[in-house]
């Protein structure tokens, strides 16, 4: 699912059973889903870790992006379940999922995947 796609499917829903707040809330409790999320992020940080120490990456800004965002995954896995435990992880995927930047507004690519390409 594109983007632009994920934004469209989960960004309405008012209440907390409906669109993306339906997945923040079940990000409050300790589920199979929680901890699916919490390994996916696990084997996705060793693997740019893997990158880091194992190729040359002339691009500094891609290194810098990449050791910054494995960083990001270190600290996610660490964080609980819970209501205000799970808001990073939830503000992680919906920047990742729909291209959105605090800085930027939404970009319209996923910034991950565009950096992957870059180098």
């Amino acid at each position: 699912m594109g983007v632009e796609n994920f934004k469209a499917a989960f960004s309405h829903g008012r209440e907390a059973d409906e669109g993306f707040y339906a997945f923040e809330n079940q990000m409050s409790d300790e589920t199979c889903e929680f901890r699916e999320i919490v390994l996916n992020l696990q084997m996705l940080s060793k693997q740019i870790e893997f990158v880091l120490h194992n190729y040359a990456m002339d691009d500094q800004k891609a290194f810098d992006f990449f050791k910054r965002l494995e960083l990001l995954l270190m600290r996610l896995q660490s964080m609980g379940a819970g209501y205000d435990e799970s808001k990073p992880l939830c503000r992680f995927i919906w920047e990742m999922f729909t291209g959105f930047s605090w800085a930027e507004g939404y970009r319209g690519y996923d910034p991950i995947e565009k950096m992957i390409e870059d180098i």
